[in-house]
């Protein structure tokens, strides 16, 4: 058993919507495991790190981090800035640069994004290096009771869920009278051959139309 104290350490106010039960043997599981795995351990969690609890606007999740070594950071969709840019977030760039932002603009860490209330987490937290999908029933539990205890302690947020396997996710959120945005995940346009959400899928114009119905800022993408 992992002490209170190693949890806020951890999570810090997330606290209130983690559950510590379904964490456990995960962390249990992570620390014995001789499989490699990614992202690195001290980066897991990073997106909660970087997004204030009390600030949260948006959830937006997606499926698997990026299984290649040392791309994932701990924030869906984030790519390390010295490894090139993953095809997924080379969509999300593309579909924001529909609005003539210049490329030099747009962060691909997404810590902008994080700092705006925008928690960008994945199905899975973590996956084994180069084996998609390999970690998903590991987390479902967690992701299950985390996306159910923010749609109860924060029903204002907007939930974004890209991809079938966040969309997996909605029941726990619908029950509770949340603000659902569904869209494909980066990655089918890239496998079907297109640069960019079209415009009737469009999640980014979407959670800003969401938010504006709801008294509240749109998040800046990019400058």
């Amino acid at each position: 058993m992992y002490s209170e104290d190693f949890y806020k350490d951890i999570f810090g106010d997330w606290t209130q919507v983690v559950d510590i039960t379904s964490l456990e043997p995960i962390l249990q599981f992570l620390e014995k495991t001789k499989t490699p795995y990614t992202p690195a351990s001290n980066k897991i969690f990073r997106a909660f790190w970087e997004c204030n609890y009390s600030e949260l606007r948006v959830v937006i999740v997606g499926q698997d981090p990026y299984p290649q070594p040392g791309i994932a950071q701990g924030i869906a969709f984030a790519n390390a800035p010295t490894k090139g840019w993953s095809p997924s977030l080379q969509v999300i760039e593309n579909t924001l640069q529909g609005d003539d932002l210049p490329f030099h603009a747009f962060d691909p860490m997404l810590i902008d994004w994080c700092r705006q209330g925008v928690l960008l987490i994945n199905s899975a937290f973590t996956v084994e290096v180069n084996k998609i999908g390999s970690h998903t029933m590991l987390w479902r539990p967690f992701v299950a009771k985390l996306l159910e205890n923010l749609a109860i302690k924060k029903p204002n947020v907007v939930f974004v869920l890209l991809g079938s396997q966040a969309q997996s996710f909605a029941p726990y959120i619908a029950k509770h009278g949340c603000t659902i945005i569904e869209a494909p995940h980066p990655a089918y346009y890239v496998r079907t051959g297109s640069d960019c959400y079209p415009e009737k899928d469009n999640p980014f114009t979407k959670i800003d139309e969401a938010l504006a119905e709801k008294g509240e800022t749109p998040i800046i993408w990019a400058e």
